[in-house]
């Protein structure tokens, strides 16, 4: 109410349950009043910080603080917090990251486990955090932190090592064929690649844009392209089945026709009459 939101909250109509759901102390929320900021004087509801854990900058523009206030000054807050910090996961406390220096106590996660938005604010610290930034986490597709866990918690996954050679495109016959360059199986930030999947030679060979006379100025995969894309230069002239040696599947005894089926590409083995 204090930040005068409109409609359901707790929860809203779509079920999510905002933040401002679990502000409930009088005294955080009347010191948190914009009317309580000389610079955010004109702005209505929650500013210092906001309903969502955001300190807005108008709350260092001629502000008055919770110091001056005496909120958090008396020795008994001091020790409350001393004993909170105890258990508090390591860079918990807001002081220690940069979006949310200056509220008092811990803010990443706050004491009651919610990590506030403006722990998201670009510091060096929480970016080594992420799981993304960190190859062996990021290779099994983990988001948030995990070097350490909010919990303070260092995963398994922050000190394993990536197999880079296997990693690699040129390692990988689809991803060499396309013609891309770096890690592939994965990528850097952890994505596997459709190329990944594309291990069949002779679908790998059918797939080059040099087979076929619409394409076969560009380089890499076409029809299709790596990412199972069929280029609108596959039907652009025929396929240069000329250059393609017949015996190149004689071994088999079998010819291939090439079908397209929902723009992607197929193999299909026809035996010799």
């Amino acid at each position: 109410a204090a930040a005068g939101l409109p409609g359901a909250c707790c929860p809203t109509n779509s079920g999510e349950m905002l933040n401002c759901c679990k502000i409930t102390d009088p005294t955080t929320i009347e010191e948190a009043k914009c009317e309580k900021y000389e610079g955010c004087a004109d702005l209505p509801g929650l500013c210092c910080p906001t309903a969502d854990g955001t300190m807005l900058a108008c709350c260092n523009s001629g502000a008055a603080s919770f110091a001056e206030k005496g909120i958090f000054s008396s020795d008994d807050d001091e020790e409350d917090e001393e004993d909170e910090d105890v258990d508090a996961p390591v860079g918990a406390s807001c002081s220690a990251n940069l979006g949310c220096s200056a509220l008092p106590g811990n803010c990443c996660p706050a004491d009651d486990g919610t990590m506030l938005a403006c722990c998201s604010d670009s510091d060096p610290e929480n970016e080594a955090k992420k799981c993304e930034n960190n190859p062996g986490c990021a290779a099994l597709g983990l988001g948030g932190n995990c070097c350490p866990a909010n919990d303070g918690t260092m995963s398994e996954c922050c000190n394993a090592q990536v197999n880079n050679t296997q990693a690699m495109c040129s390692e990988n016959p689809g991803c060499a064929a396309a013609g891309l360059p770096g890690a592939c199986c994965p990528t850097n930030s952890g994505e596997m690649l459709n190329c990944c999947k594309i291990t069949d030679p002779t679908t790998i060979e059918e797939a080059k844009c040099e087979k076929y006379e619409g394409c076969a100025d560009l380089p890499g995969l076409c029809c299709p392209t790596a990412d199972g894309t069929m280029l609108a230069c596959c039907n652009s002239g025929a396929m240069l089945e000329n250059q393609a040696s017949a015996g190149s599947y004689g071994e088999d005894k079998k010819k291939y026709r090439r079908s397209q089926t929902k723009g992607r590409l197929s193999l299909d083995p026809v035996e010799d009459q």
